[in-house]
């Protein structure tokens, strides 16, 4: 397993929401989560998963990004998705794990190789780690993180439930 991935907020929020934050460290051989990732997380409610996985397991994954990307910066994307997105281009061996269109659109003018939410559900029930998309997806929409129903319907027949 060679899969590296620097993470945004947002899946560590809905993977987190769903029980299923452990995959990233499960399905990764290294997983950074940025600085100001961490801390719009911990922003969050004290009882939220993902600010107990932060304040836990997950808070060993936390890396300073030093000096923003100017190139990423012109995107005028958030702080969480810039360092992201910087952290990957200076180590071009990470995936990006992003899940906003503006995002993955400055990831791909770049070449950085992006990972979605979806896609780790996806690996997971690929490597068996999941014996199943649907029951996922469906925890996802119970906690706020809508999936396009046409989308959902690819997901499940390309997972093969």
């Amino acid at each position: 397993m060679s899969r590296r991935w620097v993470l945004n907020a947002s899946p560590i929020m809905a993977l987190s929401a769903t029980g299923h934050v452990s995959l990233v460290t499960e399905l990764s051989e290294q997983a950074v989560v940025p600085s100001g990732v961490g801390e719009e997380i911990l922003r969050g409610p004290a009882d939220s998963p993902a600010v107990q996985w932060l304040n836990g397991e997950g808070g060993r994954l936390v890396q300073a990004v030093d000096g923003l990307d100017p190139a990423v910066l012109a995107w005028d994307l958030g702080r969480c998705e810039t360092e992201v997105l910087t952290w990957a281009r200076r180590h071009p061996e990470f995936e990006a794990v992003l899940d906003g269109r503006a995002e993955r659109v400055c990831a791909a003018a770049f070449n950085v190789p992006v990972r979605c939410t979806l896609g780790i559900i996806l690996l997971a029930k690929r490597l068996g780690r999941i014996p199943a998309v649907g029951p996922v997806l469906g925890a996802l929409e119970e906690a706020g993180f809508p999936v396009d129903p046409t989308l959902r319907a690819q997901i499940i027949q390309h997972a093969g439930d």
